[in-house]
């Protein structure tokens, strides 16, 4: 009787370890399929892009509005685009959701190879990081972007090309409309990375910390233009609301709307501004913008021997007397 229940235990506990091995090793094959569908820069897309691989030597080709839409599903991989693009009449894309936030940031790389974006609409009234990109890491590189009538409607870190940049913007352009509450840019809501010869226009609208180019800046931002018309509470700038990083070789010549901590260049500056200039009455003067000689009549900014140390041979232009400077591209 004793050896009949022994076997019966050892019958038992052998079928109890043969479900846990097949219990573990169906866990094994989910994982490996979960694996295999996690994207891979090497991975062929199919008709996803115009071409490419996503490697920073094969970048994956963007040559429509659906493509563009896609970047948001490789936030690792290379982008380049080849052919103009006008969003204002793809019914799916009216209103745009950025690419990347602060849990998912894009990474990679878009080079807009001058071709224009137009159209590009974006309404959330409760939106944080909003703009073509939502939020941008440390190695995320965004070059020759040329965002053309573009209306954005959002809360927090709003900006044409970005609402928050801790990557490098190169040789980049955004025209349009921008509305919201506070940290509003033509080109950046926020920047904690490099911005360089980089132009901003049109209209910013805001509460507090918004500027023609940059809302707030606790970055670099070299050699950059904004021609913007900035209206808004306190902390307006024409070039940057608030700056807590570094400014240099900048110019503003749009005019600032504001009742408290409105400055021609930067409203609020607790950083380094060196060798910037902005056009005097554009706002209401600001003590240290006075002080720091960023302050230029008309007839000064359109001589080029007011901007000391600026190259005008690759990076800036000017007409002597005739013209403010303005970036070569």
């Amino acid at each position: 009787m004793e050896a009949i229940l022994v076997l019966a235990l050892l019958a038992l506990s052998y079928q109890i370890l043969v479900r846990m091995l097949t219990a573990a090793d169906k866990k094994d094959n989910h994982r490996e399929k979960e694996e295999v569908k996690t994207p891979n820069i090497h991975k062929k897309t199919g008709e996803e892009f115009a071409g490419g691989s996503g490697r920073p030597e094969d970048p994956y080709l963007i040559a429509s509005a659906e493509q563009l839409n896609r970047v948001r599903f490789y936030l690792d991989c290379n982008f380049k685009q080849i052919e103009n693009l006008n969003l204002k009449n793809h019914f799916r894309l009216q209103e745009w959701h950025p690419i990347g936030d602060e849990s998912a940031e894009f990474t990679g790389s878009y080079d807009g190879a001058s071709h224009p974006i137009s159209g590009l609409n974006l309404e959330n009234e409760k939106g944080r990081y909003c703009g073509l990109f939502g939020y941008t890491g440390k190695t995320a590189v965004l070059k020759n972007i040329y965002l053309q009538d573009g209306s954005f409607y959002g809360d927090l870190f709003l900006g044409g090309l970005v609402g928050w940049n801790k990557g490098r913007i190169i040789r980049s352009y955004a025209a349009g409309r921008i509305t919201g509450f506070k940290n509003i840019g033509s080109l950046a809501g926020s920047n904690d990375g490099t911005i360089e010869e980089c132009l901003g226009a049109g209209r910013v609208y805001g509460a507090s910390n918004c500027g023609g180019l940059v809302g707030w800046n606790g970055g670099r931002i070299r050699n950059c233009h904004a021609n913007t018309s900035v209206s808004g509470n306190k902390a307006l700038g024409g070039l940057t609301g608030c700056n807590y990083g570094l400014i240099e070789k900048c110019f503003s010549s749009g005019d600032v709307y504001g009742e408290k901590r409105s400055g021609s260049l930067v409203g609020w500056n607790t950083g380094s501004i060196e060798k910037s200039y902005a056009r005097r009455g554009a706002a209401p003067i600001r003590e240290f913008e006075r002080k720091a000689g960023i302050l230029k009549t008309d007839r000064l900014l359109k001589q080029k021997k007011t901007f000391t140390s600026w190259d005008f041979a690759e990076t800036w232009n000017i007409k002597e007397g005739k013209s403010y400077p303005y970036l070569g591209f």
